[in-house]
């Protein structure tokens, strides 16, 4: 890519999620939300450490349909399409994955209070704060689909090209706005100019045993892993895979 981000810790998953994400041109907000998201992974050093969102009430179909589809990293295909009320359900599982209490009195089109202090909020968003492919990857995700949706239908009714009616879509700007400032209130505290370490399952890897007959050796960790692979699938669609470690 020519656009001077240097992804060299960036965990392979992320590189493929963010280069569509980035193909949405939505405009100055929606790029800053990109970057957030980017910094916000910086933050745990780019670690794809299986940190899942376990609450899957209120949770769209959507997203259990696309990890069964190999989860490429594009917009929803057309065929199923996204169902309707598809944004209103995104935005209350939103709503029901942070404190209860954010939402009570929030009116209209109002946006809920934002705590302004930084790596503040992990105790009461313990839950969200999950990074990787299966923590808040997925929401900024289906906050794609859903944009792209706005876009495809405005565009249809001659919308300015759908620019107009995402503009218009007050449930999505309002959702988005409140993604992006998790993104920053939501990070762990990294300094700058530390290293990334290596993650822990590489180094439980480089620890196994290399004999060939002692079911130690590669093809023994290949099958393992190949069915490791399977379940994990299937635990990512039903959202009853192990909780994320506590840090």
């Amino acid at each position: 890519p020519s656009d001077g981000i240097d992804r060299s810790e960036w965990d392979p998953n992320l590189v493929e999620v963010y280069a569509y994400l980035s193909s949405k041109r939505w405009g100055p907000k929606w790029d800053e939300l990109l970057a957030r998201l980017v910094q916000f992974e910086w933050s745990n050093y780019f670690h794809d450490d299986m940190g899942k969102i376990q609450k899957i009430t209120h949770r769209p179909e959507e997203i259990a349909e696309w990890m069964k589809r190999h989860r490429v990293a594009n917009d929803f295909p057309l065929n199923p399409a996204l169902t309707p009320g598809f944004g209103e359900r995104l935005l209350a599982w939103w709503q029901d994955l942070g404190p209860k209490d954010r939402w009570k009195d929030v009116q209209g089109m109002e946006s809920p209070p934002q705590e302004e202090e930084r790596y503040g909020i992990a105790p009461k968003w313990k839950g969200v704060v999950q990074f990787g492919r299966n923590g808040i990857q997925l929401i900024v995700l289906a906050l794609a689909w859903w944009g792209q949706d706005i876009w495809n239908r405005g565009s249809a009714a001659g919308l300015g090209g759908g620019e107009k009616a995402l503009e218009a879509a007050s449930d999505w700007q309002r959702l988005s706005q409140d993604v992006s400032w998790f993104l920053v209130a939501g990070q762990r505290e990294r300094d700058p100019e530390e290293a990334a370490p290596e993650p822990e399952n590489t180094a439980a890897k480089k620890g196994r045993g290399k004999g060939k007959g002692n079911g130690k050796g590669k093809g023994a960790r290949a099958e393992k892993d190949k069915g490791g692979t399977e379940k994990e699938k299937e635990k990512d669609a039903t959202g009853t895979g192990t909780t994320a470690k506590k840090r």
